[in-house]
């Protein structure tokens, strides 16, 4: 009887990475991830003339830390429960060199595969494929195909999720944000049932039917037509927002865009990449202990922060002379209470956006990213036709108390705004707390009695502007449906007309009829203020990629609720130059 396995993963090799002239025994070696210390064989499928290349090793784990704790209670009678797990990588090579090389991987095969040998998201594209079926557009196609779903939302903060049903059900009820975010996984049932009853894809496509020796071959073959297909794009276009950059000299450019953000990591402005750092995994936090550098295992942190990395690379000597080459040699670990470590490579921590020769780049999780121009030009437009502010708001103005001539604090400027805008009142900090809500939240910075609720933030970076946004729909949404909130929301008010001794009397009455007993959202306007550094600068160039879509999503979250949505671009003055220090005469 034919010896058949089931829940195989099935990478695609890149095609630099499997010399069709190097023996099978070699080129599986070259697909490995550092050093290497088990067996390799060669072999072939007699019926096809598939030739196979197969890697296995066995590694022994350290004892459980629980066990180790325990031990002394139990003196000589507790043995040692160390374990072994063997792991495999078996290459499957064509006989001709024009079709491509795929590989299966057994065990723990994140410790043996290097990410960087195969193609990012094959697998996602072939399960997609499959659920759409050879024709995706026959009206009795069902969409209730879906079983599960990983996300990853890239930006100033960076989330993972994974989302599952107990039954299948159509993406969208996963209420996934094509949006806003990446689709890293899918899991579901395909239309032709000769793929079994579940396929799952990511990088690597996750099997269910029966696999033997024999059908291999069949079966690699079948994986390239189907990933070759576009039957996808009739029901997932969205995979087309960005597409995975494959030419090697682009990646070049931006492997050296990245090291040189990193390098100037103290003066972002100059730099054309916006990055983070985070475990590109989903993890089970509540076994992680800390994060490490390999180069500076001492520098522990309990989150992987692009601040905690950097300074681990510059204390371990390796930031100033950095290259692609050592990002990718250095590994972050996750150490847990209780396991083995989890590791990457340093490349793999990285993501966030690149611009290129007037293209947006997307890099995450150690792979490249083009944004699709025509659906970069719909979001610059949608942010265009955003109505823009008639409140004037002042240029934000140098700190004069700084030395080196940083921006005022917002508190500051704030107040300045209010002022010169007039029939304002300024809210910045005033917190109300709800049922609703884990903590307190602001329900603006400035006030007008014409309805216009204010959000200022002096920077359009990633990371300051993912606050800034979503704090236009959380406000107006328990201003609208949250009776303790906008109760707490008008005491705030009349405080700080109290606090306005030269509010005019129609003033102080206005604002303080916004939120008295209900809202009318037709009559209030969110405005997002912006500081930018260079005055004049349309808003659609100011922002970074992932801030385009925030602000798209949440404006239109804005809007469904009735409340109008402006935007305000506010200039700031250069950094004045720092004068150096003239050193007096004979002083070395």
């Amino acid at each position: 009887m034919t010896q058949q396995l089931r829940g195989v993963s099935v990478y695609r090799v890149r095609n630099d990475r499997c010399e069709s002239a190097a023996a099978s025994k070699d080129a599986v070696r070259r697909l490995l991830r550092g050093a290497f210390d088990g067996e390799t064989y060669a072999g072939i499928i007699p019926s096809s003339k598939y030739r196979l290349g197969l890697a296995v090793t066995t590694r022994r784990t350290r004892e459980r830390d629980w066990l180790t704790v325990m031990r002394p209670a139990f003196a000589a009678s507790l043995p040692r429960h160390a374990t072994s797990t063997v792991s495999g990588v078996l290459l499957v090579r064509p006989p001709t060199a024009a079709r491509p090389s795929f590989v299966l991987a057994f065990g723990a095969r994140r410790y043996l595969l290097d990410p960087d040998a195969v193609d990012a998201d094959f697998g996602l594209r072939v399960a997609l494929n499959a659920i759409s079926g050879a024709n995706p557009r026959a009206a009795e196609w069902a969409p209730d195909r879906i079983r599960s779903v990983d996300a990853k939302r890239v930006g100033g903060n960076t989330f993972l999720t994974r989302r599952q049903s107990r039954r299948r059900v159509a993406l969208e009820d996963f209420e996934i944000d094509l949006q806003r975010d990446l689709v890293r996984s899918v899991s579901g049932v395909p239309v032709d049932e000769d793929w079994g009853t579940r396929i799952s894809g990511s990088d690597a496509c996750r099997l269910t039917r029966a696999v033997s020796l024999d059908s291999l071959a069949q079966i690699c073959e079948e994986l390239e037509e189907t990933y070759r297909s576009d039957a996808y794009r009739a029901r997932f276009s969205w995979l087309d927002h960005v597409r995975h950059v494959t030419d090697e000299g682009t990646q070049e450019r931006l492997d050296g865009a990245v090291v040189r953000a990193l390098k100037m990591r103290r003066q972002p402005t100059a730099s054309s990449a916006n990055l983070e750092a985070a475990p590109p995994d989903l993890l089970d936090w509540d076994n992680i202990e800390a994060f490490a550098l390999d180069a500076r295992p001492e520098q522990t942190s309990g989150d992987l922060t692009l601040d905690w990395l950097t300074a681990a690379l510059r204390d371990a000597g390796i930031l100033s002379a950095l290259s692609i080459g050592q990002l990718k040699k250095h590994t972050v670990a996750a150490t847990l209470n209780d396991g083995e470590p989890q590791r990457w490579s340093v490349f793999r921590c990285l993501s966030g956006q690149i611009e290129l020769d007037g293209e947006t780049y997307l890099l995450d999780a150690g792979q490249y990213y083009r944004v699709d121009t025509s659906y970069l030009g719909e979001l610059d437009a949608f942010v265009r036709s955003l109505a823009r502010s008639a409140l004037s708001f002042p240029l934000w103005e140098r700190n004069p108390t700084s030395a080196s001539g940083r921006p005022e604090r917002e508190d500051s400027y704030n107040v300045r705004a209010a002022q010169a805008i007039g029939r304002a009142i300024v809210l910045d900090r005033q917190l109300v707390s709800v049922a609703s809500r884990t903590g307190p939240v602001e329900i603006c910075d400035i006030l007008t009695a014409a309805g216009d609720i204010a959000h200022v933030k002096k920077a359009a970076g990633s990371s300051v502007l993912s606050h800034l946004f979503p704090q236009g729909p959380v406000s107006a949404d328990l201003l609208l449906n949250n009776t303790a909130f906008r109760d707490g929301a008008q005491a705030r008010v009349a405080q700080a007309i109290r606090n306005h001794s030269r509010l005019p009397p129609a003033d102080a009455t206005a604002l303080g009829g916004l939120f008295a007993t209900h809202v009318n959202p037709s009559a209030l306007r969110v405005v997002y203020v912006i500081g930018i550094d260079k005055a004049g600068r349309p808003l659609e160039a100011a922002l970074p990629f992932f801030s385009k879509v925030n602000l798209r999503a949440h404006a239109e979250r804005i809007r469904s609720m009735g409340f109008g949505v402006e935007c305000a671009v506010v200039g700031r003055q250069s950094a004045k130059p720092v004068p150096r220090r003239r050193r007096a005469k004979g002083v070395p």
